[in-house]
């Protein structure tokens, strides 16, 4: 999911030239039950709302991560293609995600008790897909 999340920022960006924070806005819609939860948390550093995404539901600070895009059923979030699965609501508060023009650090998160290990599972992939497993939660 998240490679899908990357794909999605850099057309985006191709376009608009800048990274965005909206998932919605930049095109990234998963479709069914989510399981990881995706996206930028509130400690990042956002980017102003671009030209032309100045209201609600299209600035920044709206749709960061999949618990708002898809909600916790399908008809409670910006999208009505898929809903995050309830027990998968960790947060990504304090993570070290981050978005600017230029760059941007999202993060994928899953918890320990959905996977059964002893930790989360946790990945990230910034603006030039490096891919990084950074808690391996199924061990």
């Amino acid at each position: 999911m998240l490679s899908s999340a990357y794909t999605a920022q850099k057309n985006f960006r191709a376009e608009s030239g800048s990274y965005y924070s909206n998932l919605w806005v930049i095109g990234f819609e998963p479709v069914g039950k989510v399981s990881y939860r995706v996206g930028f948390g509130t400690d990042g550093v956002l980017p102003i709302d671009l030209p032309g995404y100045t209201s609600s539901p299209l600035k920044s600070a709206n749709n960061r991560s999949t618990l708002f895009l898809c909600g916790l059923s399908y008809p409670d979030g910006q999208s009505q293609d898929c809903w995050q699965h309830q027990e998968t609501t960790a947060s990504l508060l304090g993570r070290g995600t981050f978005v600017t023009t230029n760059t941007f650090l999202m993060l994928g998160r899953i918890r320990e008790d959905v996977l059964g290990g002893d930790s989360e599972d946790r990945w990230s992939i910034n603006q030039r897909k490096e891919l990084i497993h950074l808690i391996n939660g199924t061990l």
